[in-house]
Parts: structure tokens; sequence; C-alpha cells
């Protein structure tokens, strides 16, 4: 009896060992399939790489259909851009028309139309604090006939030589070659006032009331020509959308 127990149990064992050897087996089986599948998976085109001929650059998109394949081929770009589903927000919607408004308007000229910008209120206020440099500065000058107080209208004329230089770009022009009389300067200068007389306006032209100016730059650092800058601001405002 304990024979025959004991073949029976050395027969359990090896049954249990077969199992187990055709169970690994079959794993064994399945990984090399799964390999063979990721290498079946590959670029089609790895059997011309693997030829002798020259090495082709890889491409970064493959155009197909309506859109692209990205280098990862997992990637996909499309071609048009997504609809975007919603409503335009009110902030971004235009309710206005750009260009002249108001008095521009009713500009029928350039002149009117430069002054609704530069108003007869801006320069009444450049006349006056120009005038009261002129006052401080009339007695360092021999000559009396360019040292007499400036009115509007030859202010109008500072600011028109001083834009029409612009548009000739005389910013670095010598002023004397602007006056020369030879035929090399430029006529609308010198019929306008002498050079003298320029220069003279210019070394006078202020935009606010010295007297004041160092308490409100302690404020202000844009103090000297604060009040001038907001009444153009406003201006523009009032005349123009862009």
């Amino acid at each position: 009896m304990n024979d025959e127990a004991e073949m029976e149990r050395l027969r359990k064992m090896l049954d249990e060992v077969e199992a187990e050897s055709s169970f690994d087996d079959e794993e064994d089986s399945e990984e090399e399939e799964d390999h063979v599948e990721d290498s079946d998976s590959d670029d089609p085109n790895d059997e011309e790489s693997d030829s002798d001929g020259p090495e082709q650059p890889q491409q970064k998109k493959q155009k197909t259909g309506d859109g692209w394949h990205g280098k990862d081929k997992k990637t996909w770009w499309k071609k048009d851009a997504p609809s975007m589903p919603g409503r335009t927000r009110s902030c971004n919607v235009i309710k206005f028309t750009q260009g002249p408004k108001g008095p521009a308007l009713n500009a029928n000229s350039p002149e009117e139309l430069w002054g609704v910008f530069i108003t007869p209120d801006i320069i009444r206020v450049l006349v006056e604090h120009t005038n009261s440099m002129i006052a401080v500065r009339r007695d360092k000058y021999a000559q009396s006939c360019r040292t007499h107080d400036t009115d509007d209208v030859e202010m109008k004329a500072l600011i028109g030589l001083l834009m029409l230089a612009g548009t000739y770009h005389a910013s670095r022009l010598n002023l004397e070659d602007m006056w020369k009389n030879d035929g090399t300067g430029i006529e609308v200068f010198r019929m306008t006032m002498s050079l003298n007389r320029f220069r003279f306006l210019l070394c006078c032209l202020r935009f606010d009331d010295k007297a004041t100016r160092e308490e409100r730059k302690k404020v202000d650092k844009l103090a000297p020509i604060r009040h001038i800058f907001e009444m153009f601001v406003e201006n523009c405002t009032k005349n123009y959308t862009p």
C-alpha cells in the first residue's frame, strides 16, 4: 500500500509540472506574436530604407485628405480651423464709425479743419504766455523791431512754419539755409517772417505760466504743457474717431 501511494503522489507531481510548462509555452508564443505585430505596424517604407540606396530625409508631415499626420504618426493636424460656437462678446462688437465727427464734419477747407484741433483757445493761451516771456527778454535786445508782442495771426504763422518744416524734413537743416534768398532756400519761410523774428519767437514760446510752474511740477511732471495737452486731446476726441 505504501508503494502504490508513493507512485500516485509522484504521478500527480509530474502532471502538475507538465501543466505549468505548457502554460509557460503559451505565454511565450503570445509575446512573440505581439512582437511580430509591433514590427509589422512600423512605417511601410522601412523596407526601402533598408535597401542599399541613399537614405532619404524623413518628411515631417504627410498630407492625407483634409489634414496632415504629425511626425509621431499619431497627431492629426486639421486643414481647416475648428468652428467656434457661441456669440461674439459685446466688448468686441464695433458700435461706431471711424473717421471725422462733430465740428470736423462741417470743415470745408484745410484751414477750418486745422482750426477744430488747434482752437482759438489754444492759440490764446500760447500768445498770453509767450508775451509774458517776451516782456522779460525784451530789454536784452537792442533791436526793438523784433521784440514786440505777438498776436493770434503771428502765432498761427509760427506753428504753420514749424509744421511746414516737418513736411520738408528740415529737422537737421540749418535755419539760415531755409531762409536763403539765392534760390536754394524755401521762399514761404522768408515771406512769412524774418529769420531773426522766427528765432526770437522760438526762444520766447511758452505753454504755461512760468511763475507757478515749479509748484505744479511737484505733483505733475508734465506741468509745462499739461493745460495745452489736455485741450488738444479733448479736441481730438470731439472731432475724430480712430
